[in-house]
């Protein structure tokens, strides 16, 4: 997900400023073949690089990191069934990606670095069933 957004803002930023890869990799002072990497998702930028980027491409860091329509996907009731200690636990599952949630209520899911808005699903009662 983080790939995906600096990908899609970097893309954005070049084409509205009808910029190439080598001349916006002159602007942020990288190297044309690692800015062509870090915009096909092939290679995620240190801290310091984002930096340069954000320097380069006249960009606030959450403009290249964030979706921009603020993409936060509600959590659903949808759940899967898995096995456990005390039996058969249901737990909650990503709405983007379909892995399991961890922690009920986490903000981002760590499989796919979607951001969760849980609303009524906590209104939603997840059961273990007690091993026979």
């Amino acid at each position: 997900m983080f790939l995906d957004n600096l990908s899609y803002s970097i893309l954005r930023l070049c084409d509205e400023s009808d910029l190439s890869y080598g001349r916006a990799a002159e602007r942020c002072d990288v190297s044309e073949r690692y800015f062509g990497k870090i915009a096909r998702r092939q290679t995620a930028p240190t801290v310091a690089t984002l930096e340069k980027l954000c320097l380069g491409l006249n960009a606030r860091p959450d403009e290249l990191l964030l979706p921009e329509n603020g993409n936060i996907l509600t959590m659903a009731s949808r759940t899967v069934c898995l096995e456990c200690k005390q039996g058969i636990c249901e737990y909650p599952v990503c709405p983007d990606c379909g892995e399991v949630i961890e922690r009920v209520g986490q903000k981002y899911c760590s499989c796919c670095g979607q951001q969760l808005e849980w609303g009524e699903f906590f209104l939603r009662r997840i059961v273990c069933k007690k091993k026979k």
